[in-house]
């Protein structure tokens, strides 16, 4: 039987307390901007620490069971954010040894953040010490450091540029003194700081349109302790095992498909030919919304969701640049989707790859990834119930979601034909890769090259696309178990409404709960859904890919 669900559900009593360390979080988020400063880990780790003990000292026995999930929720967060917290602490450390002058730089902004105003002249001591240093760790990366050092230290020179400014601003202009005693020392850091940033450029080989691909590995103990943080029993070797057998599934089914349009088992041919269906420049937009309204149409003559009017109302479209498409060169969204095109901007070739992998037949699948009933139904819901577990962020439930209805939406014969199942075999294809060359890479299995091959060769991307792809996945910010969070999670997903299915739920009713019981680890969604104890400390009963 489905769960009841009303708006009149109990409540937690833990909300008030993660709201409240939200609230905190992130006040210090604003106060201390300098993300790679010593004083600014230190006090977001004094937070962390202070939430955690006062969690712990719970007594959980008496909690409702909304209050005991929030509780080992919550717990379970604030341990992740501490061990993010040295590893951040880490990289910081390492980059004040390359660089000489994280501390120094990070200070000014700090103290005036403190409200400790700087006198002019000793404001001009300070930023012609830090244009020296600057100077000095240019000198010092010329005569050689790694890739991955260099491409690391650049990324926290931006930051810390960025903050320089901010701090430059607040005075320049406003105070006579300042001005007056800085702007000979700020024209100084300015050419230092550019030779500085240049040096690291070159170091890590980012020197033209199309620069290396460089990313920092993390290592098999890390990706097993993210994997510990979603209550999975799992290892990254088991993850590219049934990434591996994924691959082998979509290749048959690629072949099937390649024989019904004339090819053999040639399905790289069929993927070529598919790719030619492309719509002309200027005409994707019209394309998107009309493979937008038919996701929604299906959902609602299926009775597979109700999607609120407002939902379907509210959702935007932008065009993605020429630069943002070397590292995002598909579809992203959510309420906005971002669609990817050519531009007058492109040469001929990024143009045609471009066009070529944003085909109708591809973009039919990322489409409802993006829209409804994915990222934008699951955000439009994310706001109205539980919002407050929006802090409890994982890529497993955000990523799952949208990938649970590409597995789901094939076994129901959603593809019309041979062209539309190659187009959603190529992304099943692509997911599957992603879990092999993104744990490989991060254990030292695989090099970021070899990645792109592996796009290339294996799932049939265009290079430039396959190159940003993998750029976006070492160099764009996310997390290590990110790119084999959509395989992974989606079939955790389907597993758990195969489960709750056989017990009795409609589909129907397994998607608004999995929806509304908010973001948090699909074990622990599995554990809120099927009805049974939540025990303090939390065990997972039957894993969701103990059969995967």
């Amino acid at each position: 039987m489905d769960r009841p669900l009303t708006p009149l559900e109990p409540g937690s009593e833990l909300r008030p307390w993660i709201e409240e360390y939200e609230a905190d979080r992130a006040a210090l988020d604003r106060r201390y901007p300098t993300r790679w400063a010593q004083r600014a880990l230190e006090r977001k780790r004094r937070l962390a620490e202070l939430w955690l003990e006062r969690v712990r000292g719970i007594d959980f026995d008496p909690l409702s069971r909304e209050g005991r999930i929030d509780a080992l929720l919550f717990e379970n967060h604030l341990a992740g954010s501490l061990a993010r917290n040295e590893a951040d602490t880490r990289l910081a450390r390492e980059a004040e040894g390359l660089l000489g002058l994280v501390e120094s730089a990070s200070a000014l902004e700090l103290d005036r953040k403190d409200r400790r105003w700087i006198q002019g002249r000793e404001a001009a001591e300070r930023i012609h010490r830090l244009a020296h240093d600057a100077e000095e760790a240019a000198r010092r990366i010329e005569d050689g450091v790694e890739p991955v050092q260099a491409a690391v230290a650049a990324d926290v020179l931006k930051s810390l540029r960025q903050n320089l400014d901010d701090w430059h601003a607040f005075y320049d202009g406003y105070d006579p003194e300042f001005t007056w005693w800085v702007a000979e020392p700020w024209k100084r850091l300015t050419s230092s700081w550019e030779r500085l940033q240049s040096a690291l450029a070159k170091a890590a080989g980012d020197t033209g349109d199309n620069p290396p691909i460089v990313g920092r590995r993390v290592g098999r103990e890390a990706l097993l302790e993210g994997l510990r943080r979603e209550w999975m029993e799992e290892t990254p070797e088991r993850l590219i095992g049934i990434g591996e057998r994924e691959m082998a599934w979509c290749e048959e089914r690629l072949r099937e498909a390649a024989r019904e349009m004339g090819c053999g088992d040639d399905w790289r041919r069929a993927i070529e030919r598919v790719k030619e269906t492309a719509v002309p420049p200027g005409r994707q937009p019209q394309a998107v919304a009309e493979l937008a309204e038919e996701a929604e149409r299906y959902l609602a003559e299926n009775d597979l969701f109700e999607v609120p009017p407002l939902a379907s109302e509210v959702w935007q479209m932008t065009m993605m640049t020429a630069e943002q498409q070397k590292v995002a060169p598909f579809f992203y969204g959510g309420e906005t989707i971002s669609v990817s095109y050519p531009t007058q901007a492109m040469d001929h070739a990024f143009k045609l790859m471009s066009q070529r992998g944003n085909n109708p037949h591809f973009s039919r699948a990322t489409v409802h990834h993006e829209l409804i009933p994915g990222h934008h139904l699951q955000g439009f819901h994310q706001e109205r119930f539980k919002p407050y577990r929006r802090v409890f962020r994982t890529p497993f439930w955000i990523e799952g979601w949208t990938l649970y209805w590409e597995l789901f939406l094939w076994d129901r014969g959603f593809p019309r034909g041979p062209e539309d199942r190659i187009g959603m075999l190529f992304w099943r294809l692509h997911r599957a890769a992603r879990v092999v060359f993104s744990l490989r890479f991060h254990m030292g299995q695989m090099e970021a090259p070899e990645c792109v091959e592996f796009l290339v060769e294996r799932v049939g991307h265009e290079r430039s696309n396959a190159e940003g792809e993998v750029r976006r996945s070492f160099r764009g910010g996310y997390e290590p178990l990110y790119q084999a969070a959509y395989l992974i999670g989606g079939k955790q997903v389907y597993a758990l409404q195969r489960e709750l299915l056989a017990s009795g739920w409609s589909a129907k009713g397994f998607h608004s709960a999995f929806l509304r019981a908010g973001m948090m680890p699909i074990e622990m969604v599995a554990a809120d859904l099927r009805g049974g104890p939540i025990e303090r400390p939390f065990r997972v009963p039957r894993p969701l890919l103990a059969d995967a």
